[in-house]
C-alpha cells in the first residue's frame, strides 16, 4: 500500500509563509515545540506549512519535526 505524500513548506520569517497560508484549504493548526504547523491542502496536494524562526538550529529543529511528526516526503524552504 502506497502512503500519502506530504510536502513540508518552511519559512524563516512569517512573511515568507503568509501568502501560502491564504491559499490553503482545510487548514488545521497544530502546535509543537513553540511552532505552529499548518496542515491542509494546496493545489490539491497535502502540505504542512510552518514558520521555523531564523537560524540554522531553528531550521534543523523544525525540519526534524516535519520529518518525524508529519512524515513529509519533500521539503521546500
Amino acid at each position: 500500500m502506497k502512503s500519502e505524500k506530504i510536502i513540508g513548506i518552511m519559512g524563516a520569517m512569517p512573511e515568507e509563509i503568509e501568502g501560502i497560508l491564504t491559499l490553503m484549504h482545510n487548514r488545521v493548526e497544530i502546535q509543537i515545540a513553540n511552532r505552529i504547523f499548518h496542515t491542509g491542502t494546496l493545489e490539491g496536494k497535502n502540505v504542512v506549512v510552518v514558520f521555523s524562526k531564523s537560524g540554522k538550529v531553528a531550521a534543523a529543529i523544525t525540519s526534524s519535526i516535519l520529518i518525524k511528526e508529519f512524515a513529509i516526503s519533500k521539503l521546500i524552504f
